[in-house]
């Protein structure tokens, strides 16, 4: 049994022929050339232009972002993100996700209106785990002391 991929389409040699023919004389012919030329390199131009104008626009949208400095804390670990950097999170969600008390007590670390955690410390804490780098680890500040607290202020007014 032969398949037909197997055998040579002899049908379709001349038609190849012809249109080998056909294609050679027209490219040689000026009155097709010029003109499909002129077509080709102004839908090259539009497509430059296109991805250009997309280049730009995303080029304004990362300056729009970064114009914003880190200033969104995570809950867990005190770093700086940006706000696409964090994500927004609960009690009720880590509770939610499985997480008891005592781990949300200590991922909810630094007391925020909204709480954010990192990529690192939501990783950790959606598979129930405390994150290496929080707070609570004993990496936290410690308190300053109200005699220092007083110092300090006065100090700023100085300047």
């Amino acid at each position: 049994m032969t398949f037909a991929s197997e055998t040579p389409n002899l049908m379709r040699t001349p038609e190849k022929i012809r249109d080998k023919e056909y294609h050679r004389v027209r490219r040689d012919d000026l009155s097709f050339r010029i003109p499909e030329r002129l077509r080709d390199s102004a839908a090259k131009r539009s497509q430059q232009l296109r991805l250009l104008s997309s280049f730009e626009k995303l080029r304004d949208k990362f300056r729009e972002k970064i114009k914003c400095a880190p200033i969104f804390i995570c809950s867990c670990c005190g770093g700086l993100w940006y706000k696409d950097s964090t994500t927004v999170v609960s009690e009720q969600l880590l509770k939610d996700k499985g997480c008891d008390d005592n781990l949300v007590m200590k991922v909810l670390h630094v007391k925020q209106d909204e709480h954010r955690l990192c990529g690192t410390c939501k990783k950790s804490v959606f598979g129930r785990r405390l994150p290496r780098v929080s707070l609570c680890n004993g990496l936290d500040f410690p308190e300053i002391p109200e005699v220092l607290k007083v110092y300090s202020k006065v100090d700023r007014n100085k300047i």
